[in-house]
């Protein structure tokens, strides 16, 4: 299931520069803690708090260096997960309610028309 692509490159900064800091690991059952493979192979993990939204997942991702090379890239959950209704997606939705806790997510190359 992908999500909606997201263009690399410029962004970078901005997202970055909007990041909320990393959660401290006291915070016990606030957080979830996402796993983040990207297309190189390469594994990401950050604590997030349950109440953060998707948008500031999809933040974080924008801003990792390794993501800045591509040209555009979407946000899927693994094969066997129940898909989410109209994709995964950088809203205002909690990480709780898309019950994003704890699981690991695939970053896709997407091609770029």
């Amino acid at each position: 299931m992908s999500a909606t692509r997201v263009q690399g490159g410029g962004t970078r900064t901005r997202a970055a520069e909007a990041l909320q800091p990393e959660p401290a690991a006291a915070e016990g059952a606030l957080l979830t803690t996402l796993k983040v493979r990207l297309p190189n192979g390469q594994a990401v993990v950050r604590r997030f708090r349950r109440t953060d939204t998707a948008a500031a997942l999809f933040a974080w991702l924008a801003a990792l260096e390794a993501l800045a090379a591509l040209p555009a890239w979407s946000l899927a959950l693994p094969v066997g997960e129940p898909p989410l209704e109209g994709g995964l997606l950088p809203t205002e939705e909690t990480l709780e309610e898309l019950d994003l806790i704890n699981v690991t997510l695939w970053v896709q190359q997407d091609e770029v028309p």
